[in-house]
């Protein structure tokens, strides 16, 4: 193995800690990638890697959504997708070559 995707930052952040403490070197020997785009994630001592899912993106659908209930219009399901972007920073990097 030589990555892992995270379901939150919060969970990459933990799984940084662990692999630190078992002498796994991120992102020399593991990569490690989260989701949300944390405030955490940008600080110097993790620089996670991580999707930045558009934040507030999220919160205009929910707003409308809110209001719309709130007019009495009964909105069943919304399907809408809002832009993610990537966020490089230092926790992720080419796969270690093998040594077969």
């Amino acid at each position: 193995m030589t990555a892992v995707i995270a379901y939150n930052d919060e969970c990459a952040i933990g799984i940084m800690d662990h692999l630190q403490r078992q002498g796994i070197r991120v992102p020399h020997d593991m990569s490690v990638t989260g989701f949300d785009d944390d405030r955490l994630a940008g600080l110097a001592q993790i620089s996670l890697t991580t999707i930045n899912p558009s934040q507030l993106e999220q919160a205009r659908v929910a707003v409308d959504v809110a209001i719309d209930r709130a007019e009495g219009s009964h909105v069943k399901r919304i399907v809408r997708v809002a832009e993610a972007h990537l966020v490089v920073r230092g926790s992720t990097a080419p796969p270690p070559v093998s040594r077969r």
